[in-house]
């Protein structure tokens, strides 16, 4: 059976098409298969070569974090100080630690598959590469610089949260490394980092990195050097109780700083104050309520060394309750451990490592039969009647419900330690020098102002309890720019959910 060409015409455009006849066995009928030969233009016949697909590149989760690069123009500070290569090195590495928590030896290999590749193909990212510009950065103070950018940008009175944390490694070239109070419980050497948030934007100000023995109240001192060096002086620090020390509240009043701080019980002072509120802060005309939460407030002075301090003492009857069932669980829980060890040699030694700090709360006897492990009543009413109560401090005219709300913010800065050691993989950073830490941390930071930003702008448009950020970028990584072998580049359609998590961000792309 012989071929032969036939016309078609579809959507009003002829195509020219071979039909080949040929015989079906199975249905006993002659069949035909046809073959594209090309359009019908000016009555000739035109192969015309159809489109296909040179590259698929991730694209979706690209439009809030380059909308807020943009907003805070990190892109034009980078190019400023970097040149433009180098700051889009940075950029990449930002985002490959945001998105994937990568090591930086794999962000050439990420890269290649993002919607930045195909901008920008040439970036230098292999390993030594990305090593060497590590380096340059730790070798400036180019935090100092980006400190100063953000708060140009950000001029009204702020309010600032402040904390520090370590960093631990394994690494035996570090020289910052040093053995310190670690507050993660890490057997290793650490260095010291001190961070500083911006309540109202959510993300990061500044931090410095410090040998891991250096004390608290120097890396306080620094850090208000700093501000002072940049003009501003008018804001607010607030501080957990790890902070209030007689040395830190000198320093404090005496640059006229206003602060507001939890105060811890170890205080002989403190101690005999909240004595007092037992007995007196349970009455009706103390009774608050701060959004649905039951509260009784007072406005106390706090004598601290040479100073008094202005502040007011809190009692959360729900919060007692709490913390008391917790601690009965605690009780019950030793006592029935104690009671089932074998009274022999070394049972008082394994009594005290089961009760550990409960110790005060207990008496243990032994028989021959046995132990027996009870609990002194007094002692835990005098711990169980100081449960819900805790003092807040401040420096400047701040109502009872600005102090709360204002320390209860200072979740953002936990929040903000937890996300750089473990989302974006900064608890043992692997680099052997302090140059190349310097640097690693430079990008995790500005990593963390992006994420943290997110989240306050998911938060502000009441979307966080939906999603969180890595379900967030789950829904936008798979928008997806589609590249043809002529050129053309076509964007896959965005849907509701991917419309919905976009327009907060002002990042829905113009059709």
């Amino acid at each position: 059976m012989k071929t032969f060409n036939r016309k078609k015409i579809i959507n009003g455009i002829e195509y020219m098409y071979e039909i080949a006849p040929y015989y079906d066995p199975k249905t006993k009928k002659v069949r035909q298969k046809s073959t594209y030969i090309g359009k019908c233009i000016d009555g000739k016949v035109k192969r015309v070569r159809e489109k296909m697909v040179k590259d698929v590149f991730s694209y979706g989760e690209l439009l809030p974090i380059e909308k807020i690069i943009s907003h805070y123009q990190i892109d034009k500070f980078l190019a400023k100080e970097l040149g433009k290569v180098q700051a889009q090195c940075v950029l990449a590495m930002c985002m490959g630690r945001l998105l994937k928590g990568l090591s930086m030896c794999n962000i050439q290999d990420w890269y290649e598959g993002t919607w930045m590749y195909y901008r920008q193909r040439d970036l230098p990212l292999s390993s030594s590469s990305i090593t060497r510009l590590l380096g340059k950065i730790g070798d400036t103070r180019l935090q100092d610089k980006l400190s100063g950018h953000l708060i140009k940008q950000l001029k009204s009175k702020r309010t600032i949260l402040y904390d520090i944390t370590s960093v631990s490694s394994y690494s035996d070239l570090i020289r910052l490394l040093e053995w310190g109070y670690n507050r993660d419980g890490l057997d290793l050497p650490q260095v010291n980092l001190s961070l500083v948030l911006d309540k109202t934007e959510g993300i990061p100000l500044g931090y410095e990195i410090y040998p891991g023995s250096i004390s608290d109240v120097v890396t306080l001192q620094n850090t208000m050097k700093k501000f002072e060096v940049h003009g501003i002086k008018d804001f607010t620090m607030v501080m957990d109780r790890g902070f209030f020390s007689a040395n830190n509240i000198d320093l404090l009043l005496e640059n006229a700083m206003d602060f507001i701080m939890a105060v811890p019980e170890r205080y002989q002072s403190v101690e005999k104050l909240i004595s007092s509120m037992v007995r007196e802060i349970e009455r009706p005309k103390y009774l608050k309520k701060l959004n649905d939460e039951i509260l009784f407030v007072k406005q106390v002075m706090i004598p601290i060394g040479k100073h008094k301090l202005n502040g007011y003492c809190y009692y959360n009857p729900s919060r007692a309750q709490k913390e008391k069932e917790t601690f009965y669980q605690r009780l019950v829980r030793a006592k029935d451990l104690i009671e089932k060890l074998n009274p022999d040699k070394g049972v008082r030694e394994k009594a005290f490592d089961i009760m550990g700090n409960l110790s005060p709360y207990f008496s243990i006897t032994l028989t021959k039969e046995q132990v027996c492990a009870q609990i002194k009543e007094k002692a835990v009413a005098r711990r169980l009647n100081k449960k819900g109560i805790f003092i807040i401090a401040c420096q400047g005219d701040y109502s009872w419900d600005t102090c709360l709300s204002a320390y209860k913010e200072k979740e953002l800065i936990e929040r903000s330690f937890d996300v750089l050691k473990n989302d974006l993989k900064l608890s043992t950073p692997e680099v052997s020098k302090d140059s190349t830490l310097k640097g690693l941390m430079f990008i995790s930071m500005i990593a963390l102002i992006i994420r943290m930003r997110i989240m306050t702008v998911l938060k502000n448009a009441d979307l966080s309890k939906t999603y969180s950020f890595e379900k967030m970028m789950l829904q936008l990584e798979k928008s997806k720019a589609i590249v043809f072998d002529n050129g053309q580049v076509i964007y896959s359609e965005l849907t509701k959910k991917q419309k919905e998590l976009l327009v907060p961000f002002d990042a829905v792309p113009k059709s």
